[in-house]
This record gives C-alpha cells, sequence and structure tokens, in this order.
C-alpha cells in the first residue's frame, strides 16, 4: 500500500509541475482592438502582426505618463526602422480635447486612440490604472506587462530579444 501511495502523490506532484510549467509558458494572445487615432486615421491591430509591439495606457492627468511620453516618442524614433511599433490607448475617462492637445503639445509620433468606451482596456485584463504597457511579440502574443513608468534601458534590450527571435 505505501507503494502505491507514494506512486499516487509522485504522478499528482508531476502533474501539478506539468500544469504549471505549461500555464508560465503560455502567452495570452493580444485582443483584437480598432479605433480612430488622434491623427486622423482608422487603426485596427491586425496590422500589427510580424511587429514587436508595446501597447501604452495613459491618461492626460497622469504625472507619470506624462513623464513617459518623451521617452517612448524618442524609443519609437530609434526602432521605428527595426519594426517596433508603439500604439497609446488614452483611457476612456480623459477628455477628447485634452487628449489632443496632449499629443499635438508633446509630438507625439505614434498612433494614439482613445479608448472612449473602455472596451480595449478591458480587453486588456480592465485596464485602469495609467501608465500599464504590454509588450506584445511578433506573432501578437502579450510577454510582459508594466505597471507604472517603464524602465527603456530594459525594454530596449526585452525588444531586441524578442526581435532576434522572431
Amino acid at each position: 500500500m505505501p507503494k502505491k501511495s507514494l506512486l499516487i502523490s509522485f504522478l499528482t506532484i508531476l502533474l501539478l509541475l506539468l500544469t504549471l510549467f505549461t500555464f508560465m509558458n503560455t502567452s495570452k494572445a493580444m485582443p483584437a482592438f480598432s479605433g480612430n487615432t488622434q491623427q486622423g486615421n482608422a487603426f485596427n491591430s491586425s496590422t500589427l502582426q510580424g511587429k514587436v509591439t508595446l501597447i501604452n495606457f495613459w491618461a492626460t492627468s497622469c504625472t507619470g505618463c506624462v513623464r513617459e511620453v518623451p521617452a517612448l516618442i524618442q524609443l519609437q524614433n530609434d526602432l521605428n526602422k527595426t519594426g517596433f511599433q508603439v500604439i497609446g490607448i488614452a483611457l476612456n475617462y480623459d477628455e477628447p480635447a485634452y487628449i489632443a492637445k496632449f499629443v499635438d503639445k508633446f509630438g507625439v509620433n505614434y498612433p494614439v486612440i482613445h479608448d472612449n468606451t473602455g472596451s480595449i482596456a478591458d480587453g486588456f485584463g480592465k485596464v485602469t490604472l495609467a501608465p500599464t504597457s504590454f509588450l506584445i511579440d511578433s506573432k501578437g502574443k502579450i510577454i510582459k506587462k508594466y505597471v507604472g513608468e517603464v524602465d527603456i534601458a530594459v525594454l530596449k534590450k526585452e525588444i531586441s530579444g524578442l526581435q532576434k527571435n522572431s
């Protein structure tokens, strides 16, 4: 009887470890979304296929977002030719006039969409805190979630690694 009990315990632990390993190595697919950019263009997330992307949820009233945007503009400039793309998603509580003024004032060089219904934020797990960013690989899988300002130096290394592996 003890051998059978030991075998059952071993198999149970093995099954739990395999389940945990599978869960840890399975990236969730980025939810599909679309909208109109502040620049006046229709946007669909399907256009991101094949690109490493940073989806950045932000608000004009968020001091961390205000500090982060210049670095994201520079990141887009630096990595644009590598197929990298930043997408800004203004949270639903932001005023359209404030968003337009912000984009113009800072010279934002990447698409910005106002998530006026909150559906994009909901699709990414009910994002409510700003800034919150998601690093997406070239196959459309969410690789990492950042809550708070992103460390750009670390992010550049992560992007480079994803681009080399795609």
